[in-house]
């Protein structure tokens, strides 16, 4: 002890002189001076350690028995887990057909990519959702409620991957095998469940849709039928053609009428005249027979009289004769004229209505050419509606049976990447790591004591 007080002082007179002459202080001596002081100091050090070595030891191990104490009889924390892929990690070919599905159907997809990691774990929490499963673990732990079921349950994404990692801490490893097991297959469960429903109601959709698409394209092919029933329109092109012959035709024959009509109504006023009667008499039998008997007997006349009196029986018979077939040549002259003057009317009647009917029908060939575009487009209009809804109709065919078909193969759309697994040591306490820690602090806090007691002594 007086040999570190010398050293001590030693230094200390040397340190007074440097600062009373430092211009006869060089660099090297400096360096020396420091390395002596760090010498003195590390054997110093090293004394002490020495002399204080059972002391340091005897409370190195009462800590470090108190730490063992306490690591051996505190109560151990065990902690299992296991993972699940809740994502393909590529699209697969049936996410692709069920997008497919949902693009025909205008109800968005049914398969999102990029899960709401955060809403899917709360609702993995959920007592809504974990109470169908609570009960049966606690018919063997009776004591677990939820909140301390949630307590110690934890469901996280696992480095921003496609993986939730789910773990549970419990003292016993048993109860934590029975949770993991439970929840690893309640969650496979669940996503299997809640896939199908998604399916179920796009196959609900779908079934909706194809009612409704059914009954459109029934009134659209009723509404076609009728229209085309009601207008006798089939071929637009086809029609216009036979439209505009039949115009034409029927423009020929009209003139053809007005022809006719125009020399049967100059034959009858033809008729009206004497001369126009005389004519037609030409050519009536029995009236030129009559006047041919009236002149035969008018010759008899002129000759009987020329050799006869007044009064001879020859005249008298011939001027009788002559007098019954005046009214005879009159009766079938009137009677001629008159028949002849009936058909002419007749004729004109006829032929007047004929040409109203004519022109009547030429009239409606002209406003059924001129509706002709009108009814093209309202026959485009309902054929184009009706083959957007047979086309619907096939769409949603097509996708209720993809529907049908992934309903009846669905599998498990969760993927259980690491089977629920409990590892034998506690996650608290840490046996190796407290013992390493214990050590060095055990050691570190005698040494501190052991150096305090020195400099209590020196003082």
């Amino acid at each position: 002890m007086n040999t570190t007080n010398e050293s001590k002082s030693l230094i200390t007179r040397e340190k007074e002189n440097m600062i009373l002459q430092p211009e006869v202080i060089s660099s090297g001596n400096l360096i020396s001076l420091q390395a002596t002081e760090d010498e003195i100091d590390l054997k110093e050090i090293m004394s002490v350690l020495k002399r204080r070595a059972l002391g340091i030891f005897t409370i190195a191990s009462l800590i470090m028995a108190g730490g063992l104490y306490y690591l051996f009889t505190v109560e151990k924390i065990y902690k299992g887990s296991f993972e699940i892929l809740v994502e393909p990690v590529i699209d697969d070919n049936n996410s692709g057909r069920l997008n497919s599905v949902a693009a025909a159907l205008g109800v968005g997809s049914l398969e999102k990519s990029g899960l709401d990691y955060d809403s899917q774990i709360k609702v993995l929490k959920s007592p809504e959702l974990l109470n169908q499963i609570l009960p049966k673990i606690q018919s063997q732990y009776p004591d677990l409620t939820y909140d301390l079921f949630i307590e110690n349950l934890r469901i996280e994404q696992s480095d921003k991957t496609k993986v939730l990692e789910i773990t549970y801490k419990s003292p016993d490893r048993a109860e934590i095998d029975l949770v993991l097991n439970s929840l690893s297959k309640f969650y496979l469960k669940y996503s299997l469940e809640k896939r199908k429903t998604k399916l179920n109601q796009g196959l609900k959709f779908t079934d909706e849709q194809v009612a409704k698409t059914r009954a459109e394209v029934d009134r659209l092919q009723r509404e076609l039928q009728i229209f085309r029933q009601k207008y006798k329109f089939v071929a637009p092109e086809e029609e216009a053609g036979t439209l505009v012959g039949q115009i034409r035709s029927l423009e020929g024959e009209r003139i053809g009428i007005d022809r006719k009509l125009a020399v049967a109504r100059t034959s009858y006023a033809t008729l009206l005249t004497p001369e126009g009667q005389q004519a037609i008499l030409n050519q009536a039998p029995l009236y030129n027979s009559l006047v041919s008997q009236l002149s035969q007997i008018e010759v008899q006349l002129s000759a009987e009289i020329i050799r006869f009196q007044g009064d001879s029986p020859s005249i008298r018979t011939l001027e009788e004769r002559r007098q019954n077939i005046l009214p005879l040549i009159e009766k079938e002259k009137n009677r001629y004229i008159g028949l002849r003057m009936a058909e002419l009317s007749n004729s004109i009647l006829l032929l007047e209505l004929e040409n109203r009917e004519v022109t009547r029908t030429q009239e409606q060939s002209k406003a059924r050419f001129d509706l002709l575009p009108v009814l093209a487009r309202q026959n485009t209009d309902l054929q184009r509606k009706l083959q957007l809804a047979v086309e619907s109709l096939t769409r949603f065919l097509a996708s209720r049976e993809n529907l049908a078909i992934e309903i009846a193969q669905t599998e498990i759309p969760w993927e259980l990447v690491q089977a629920p697994i409990t590892p034998e040591l506690p996650v608290f306490p840490k046996i190796y790591q407290s013992l390493l820690i214990g050590l060095i602090g055990s050691l570190s806090i005698s040494v501190a004591i052991a150096f305090l007691l020195e400099r209590d002594r020196e003082r």
